[in-house]
């Protein structure tokens, strides 16, 4: 017979001041670590591929950097929620600090397209698990302490939340008349 495990919620223990700060700085660092490094290579990306003599594949470094952010954005909810966010976030700048290194030593393009889609899925984790932790532990951490709410309700939430700020804020909202962009319209005509 299968063994039932029952699953009990693991109740967070409150931070004090300090710790809440150092988590608030490492989530930046991480997140920083990944906006940084999407600059710095599209400075550096001509001479790279100048380097490599790979001029043909160059839009591949980009395009596989941002696919693999994209997926990774849709992933790092569910394996937050399945593996612990504080270890998907650790496993995450680890990763991506290996792969900026594995760059920097790609001897091909294809090396170098493999290891950037790899950057990205970590850039991805890395930037929404960072969100949510913010999230869960800044202003809703009270709100949401007597509740089991999972990644995928608090993204629903917080979707419905800022869906009602743009319908209910005139300047937001699109005004009929108003300039189309590329159109002849023009406001009051």
């Amino acid at each position: 017979m299968a063994a039932v495990l029952e699953e009990r919620p693991v109740e967070a223990e409150p931070l004090d001041r300090r710790r809440m700060n150092l988590v608030f700085v490492t989530i930046l660092v991480g997140m920083l670590l990944a906006a940084l490094d999407q600059t710095i290579v599209a400075t550096a990306l001509p001479t790279i591929v100048g380097d490599l003599g790979g001029a043909g594949h160059l839009s591949w470094v980009v395009s596989s950097y941002l696919l693999a952010d994209t997926i990774a954005t849709v992933l790092a909810g569910k394996f937050g929620d399945q593996f612990g966010r504080k270890l998907l976030f650790q496993v995450s700048a680890a990763v991506f600090v290996v792969a900026s290194a594995m760059c920097g030593l790609a001897g091909s393009m294809s090396w170098l397209i493999g290891w950037r889609a790899v950057q990205g899925f970590d850039a991805g984790c890395l930037d929404e698990i960072g969100k949510v932790i913010t999230a869960m532990r800044a202003w809703l951490a009270e709100e949401l302490s007597d509740w089991d709410v999972d990644d995928a309700q608090l993204n629903a939430a917080l979707g419905d939340l800022a869906t009602r700020f743009v319908e209910e804020s005139p300047e937001l909202t699109p005004q009929p008349g108003l300039a189309i962009a590329g159109g002849d319209r023009t406001a009051g005509s």
